[in-house]
């Protein structure tokens, strides 16, 4: 899978393990402009780590943009309720992937 779509100039595919197993795939496309949603530069470098590393969670963006947790939970949120992320998980082990 992953040769293919390095072949095909795609991102990798995500793997993940965590008492199920799910396999996503990117086409590699924004599915919408950050500008016209009205975010934060917060939750910018958001989706720019998700669309690098696949997923975050909380405390991986709190480090990255020095938000506190609350604040970074807020933030994630309401990328979840612009349509812009999707959260999978319970409440410690919640990650957020592109939908």
């Amino acid at each position: 899978m992953i040769n293919e779509m390095r072949a095909l100039g795609l991102p990798d595919p995500e793997l993940i393990e965590h008492q199920d197993f799910t396999v996503t795939f990117r086409n590699g496309q924004a599915t919408t402009t950050t500008s016209s949603v009205g975010l934060n530069a917060r939750q910018q470098t958001a989706l720019r780590i998700v669309r690098e590393r696949g997923s975050i969670n909380n405390g991986e963006y709190c480090e990255a943009t020095g938000a506190a947790e609350r604040t970074g939970l807020r933030d994630l949120q309401d990328l979840v309720a612009k349509g812009l992320l999707v959260a999978r998980g319970k409440k410690r082990w919640q990650r957020y992937f592109l939908p």
